[in-house]
Order: structure tokens, then C-alpha cells, then sequence
């Protein structure tokens, strides 16, 4: 279900609010959600620079005294939770200040109520700098990852600002860089005004257990570093040196005529299991 923040519920208001995106998504068909940035209601992009002060107000009411609200974040970059608050009635109000480090960033509400329902606003933006990288994201692959066997460790980078970069170094760590973290491998790119890329290293891990790798872009001193870092956790298997055989020939998978697809969601549970 989608709400609105509209003046009137007139055609023309609720066209104009759609058009400014004052809306959010919600499970909960009578839940009322507003986010405001510096008094700047969500869906709009507020003129923020670095080193000044974001002022969020937070306002969320659900008429239905069995319908209590249990949790309040404010979410930004690659999913990140800025900021969460517990609660345990059916109304959440509250002022939120940060100081704002530059750069592109987004912030929105989630809130979730006891019954599970989840109501989701549109995003507040801040505008990009001219010198503004980021690492997006940080994948790997294959997805079941064992002892002695490559990883493809792939983070997604992009240039926001207006100003192109050549020769900058992106590093991979396993472990947190800050605390000794071992150096992986150290990669060079340029980075284009605007343009997002896939870059790539592989790494071999040696023993099986949880792991954490890190992606580092090193940019200039003015680039905001905020956003220059991700991680990513995983297990590592150890092969339990088994090998199953299917007979497929005897309709002993229940597949369709080639069989391929059921064939390889079964053997992904065999693979994350060792």
C-alpha cells in the first residue's frame, strides 16, 4: 500500500505529491509516516555542505491501539542503518541530528510495527560534491566458497562528482585494515566523472570459518571517506569429500525434460552444505 503527504487529497494534490515523491510504502493500511531533512519533507534533495548539520524529524501514528510501532531506523548508503530507535506504543516523534561529512547520500525511514508490518518512506537526498567516489558495493563468487578454492571478490565503484580520476588505488584486506588486517591485493582504476565499474581480484582462502573482507578506494584528501570503504562476511567450507550421484536417466530427479534446473538448485544444497 503507498501513502501520501498531500495538502488536500484533491487530483491535483496527490498528482503533485506523487510527483514529489512525498510518499511512502507501507503493510499496514492506516499507519502515518513523515520524514523531514532541515524541514525538508522526504523525496526532496536538501542543500546540504560538509561540515553542516542535518536535522531530521521523524513522526510516525497508528490509530490501532493493537497496532504498536517496535523499531525505527533511519537507513542510508548501501543499506547502512544510520541510527535506530526501540519503542513500544503506537506513536514514534523524534529530532535526529548528524553532521553531514559530503558527498551523495540518501536517508530514509523504516519503521516496524509488532505484527511484523513494515512501512518504508521515499528517500531525502543530499546533492554530490565535485570530487565525490564511493564503493557501492562489495560481492564474491561462486557463492559456497571452500579451502583452497579461488574467490572472486568483485566491489562496485562510482564516480558521483564532476571531476575525472586516473591511478586510483583500490586495496583488499582480509580483516578490518585499521586493525592489521592482511593486504590481498591492490588494484589501480580510473574513475570517470559519472561512470560506475566492476573490478575484480581472487583470493584463495586456507582455512574454513567465518571471514571478513574489506574493499578500500584510496581518493584524493578532499573526497569524503565515509563511503570509500565496504565489507563483506562469510563462511568459508571445508569439503566433506563426498560425491553423489543422480541417476537422471530413470526420472529419479522429478525434472522436466532436461532436468538442468532442478538439478542445480539440488546441487546448491549439497554445495553450501560441504
Amino acid at each position: 500500500m503507498t501513502g501520501i503527504i498531500a495538502n488536500n487529497l484533491t487530483k491535483n494534490d496527490v498528482l503533485e505529491a506523487f510527483k514529489m515523491m512525498r510518499t511512502y510504502s507501507t503493510e499496514d493500511r492506516n499507519i502515518k509516516l513523515s520524514f523531514k531533512a532541515n524541514n525538508y519533507l522526504m523525496g526532496s534533495t536538501i542543500p546540504a555542505k560538509s561540515g553542516e548539520n542535518i536535522q531530521f524529524e521523524i513522526y510516525t501514528y497508528d490509530p490501532d491501539s493493537s497496532d504498536k510501532i517496535i523499531l525505527v531506523e533511519i537507513i542510508t548508503n548501501s543499506g547502512h542503518v544510520l541510527h535506530s530507535w526501540t519503542n513500544n506504543s503506537q506513536k514514534f516523534e523524534k529530532k535526529f541530528t548528524i553532521i553531514y561529512k559530503g558527498g551523495s547520500c540518501r536517508y530514509y525511514l523504516r519503521v516496524v510495527e509488532q505484527d511484523g508490518d513494515v512501512g518504508i518512506t521515499s528517500p531525502i537526498w543530499t546533492p554530490p560534491s565535485d570530487i565525490d567516489l564511493k564503493v557501492i558495493i562489495l560481492s564474491y563468487s561462486p557463492k559456497a566458497i571452500f579451502q583452497n578454492k579461488v574467490v572472486s571478490l568483485i566491489p562496485t565503484l562510482k564516480n558521483y562528482g564532476s571531476i575525472s580520476f586516473s591511478n586510483l588505488q583500490v586495496k583488499f584486506y582480509e580483516g578490518d585494515p585499521r586493525a592489521a588486517g592482511i593486504l590481498i591485493d591492490t588494484k589501480t582504476v580510473d574513475l570517470p566523472s559519472g561512470i560506475q565499474l566492476n573490478i575484480s581480484t581472487n583470493w584463495i582462502p586456507l582455512t574454513s570459518g567465518l571471514f571478513t573482507i574489506y574493499v578500500v578506494l584510496e581518493g584524493p584528501k578532499e573526497d569524503p571517506e565515509h563511503d570509500n570503504t565496504q565489507k563483506i562476511k562469510f563462511r568459508v567450507l571445508e569439503s566433506l569429500g563426498k560425491r553423489i550421484l543422480i541417476d537422471r536417466y530413470h526420472k529419479s530427479d522429478y525434472t522436466s525434460r532436461t532436468g538442468l534446473y532442478n538439478l542445480s538448485e539440488f546441487a546448491d544444497l549439497f554445495t553450501h552444505n560441504g
